[in-house]
This record gives structure tokens, C-alpha cells and sequence, in this order.
């Protein structure tokens, strides 16, 4: 199970147990939304507490309000995509090129996206938006990545790396998301097609690659 990091809570739980409690809470509202197809302006705070099990008074503990709860659940979400990318990057082998990288990370991430209600994603995000005081959150949250990525290029093989220092790779990854991330929230069109596909793939090859591979 993934963990949620309460940082902006009304209490901040400093155990494992409150974390894994607060996140038993996400979760929870995320089956209202998704299992019980419950619009999320319509889910409450007792919807919530019934389906995790924890009484109203626990729920109100570790979150103010239900925006509080959302908005969680925008980072909660980017904390999962990013780290099953994370343990796929780890299992990269060392004669894998730098093109067999860049499909890896974005068919990834194309992947997750396309089977999003969009109109969820844009809530989640608005909120997360309105009620979070570190919105650099949607942009640091990918730099698990830097790591991984950093050692197939120090174990690379196949010599189509740009052999790049961790600061560098942070950038080009934080370019990556956001050129996935816009174009998908602003519902442009292109975003959907197996052109655009191509287009992330090549950007991604520029990004990590030598100019001969």
C-alpha cells in the first residue's frame, strides 16, 4: 500500500499507524467514487467514514474538511503512478536502449491517463490546486524517478545515453510531466492520438540520449 503524506492535515500524525489510517481514508473515498460511482460533490464526510470504517470524529482528525480529503487524493495518485514507473525503471536492463527507456516512461504514464475519468482529474486537481500551500508538489513528486533513471545510464551498455548528473535528469523529467500533464488537462485532442504518442517518445529520446544513437 502506498502511504499518504499528511503534511497539510489539521493533526500530523507522526506514526505509522495515523498514516496508514489517513490513507485507508483516501482510499476509501476513492471506492465512493470510482466502485460506487458517487459524483464527488456529492460524497460527504459519513459517506466517507462508513465506507472506511472509522467514525466521523476519526475522519475529521486527520482531514479538515472532504476538500481536504481530495485534495489529497490528487497527490496520493501522483505518488502511485510515479512510483509503479519508479519500480519498472528499476527492473530496466542494462542493454536496454535509450529509445526502449523513453517508451517504457511514456507509455506509462499515457496509459494511466487514458483510463481516467478526465472530469474526476480536473476536480481532483482544482482542488488540489485551491487547498494544497505547496502546489510545487505536482512537479517534485516525479523526482523518484531521478535515481533510477541515473543508474541505467551509469550501467548503460548500449552507449545511447547522455551521461547526465542527477540535477539534469530532475529537469528533463519535470519537462516530461508537464508536456503530458497540460496537454491532457486541457483536453487537447492531439493529446489522444498515436502522433502525439510519437511526438513525447522523440522529446524523451532528446532529452536522455547522445546525438548518435
Amino acid at each position: 500500500m502506498n502511504q499518504i503524506h499528511l503534511e497539510n492535515t489539521k493533526n500530523k500524525p507522526k506514526q505509522l499507524r495515523a498514516e496508514v489510517t489517513a490513507t485507508n481514508i483516501i482510499e476509501s473515498t476513492l471506492q465512493i467514487s470510482h466502485v460506487d460511482k458517487v459524483p464527488l460533490d456529492k460524497i460527504s464526510i459519513l459517506d466517507v467514514a462508513k465506507k472506511s470504517g472509522y467514525s466521523v470524529g476519526a475522519v475529521y482528525r486527520y482531514f479538515k474538511d472532504k476538500n481536504d480529503i481530495l485534495s489529497k487524493i490528487y497527490g496520493y495518485y501522483l505518488g502511485k503512478v510515479h512510483k509503479s514507473c519508479e519500480e519498472k525503471l528499476k527492473l530496466f536492463p542494462n542493454t536496454g536502449n535509450v529509445r526502449q527507456l523513453s517508451i517504457l516512461i511514456v507509455d506509462h504514464y499515457l496509459g494511466d491517463l487514458r483510463h481516467r475519468n478526465i472530469n474526476t482529474v480536473l476536480t481532483l486537481y482544482k482542488v488540489f490546486i485551491q487547498n494544497t500551500s505547496r502546489p510545487e508538489q505536482i512537479s517534485n513528486a516525479i523526482d523518484v524517478l531521478i535515481n533510477p533513471i541515473y543508474q541505467v545510464i551509469k550501467n548503460d551498455k548500449t552507449n545511447t545515453f547522455k551521461q547526465l548528473s542527477q540535477d539534469k535528469i530532475k529537469i528533463n523529467l519535470r519537462g516530461l510531466a508537464h508536456m503530458i500533464r497540460s496537454t491532457y488537462l486541457e483536453q487537447n485532442p492531439y493529446w489522444f492520438t498515436s502522433e502525439y504518442r510519437e511526438f513525447l517518445i522523440e522529446n524523451c529520446v532528446a532529452l536522455f540520449g547522445t546525438t548518435d544513437h
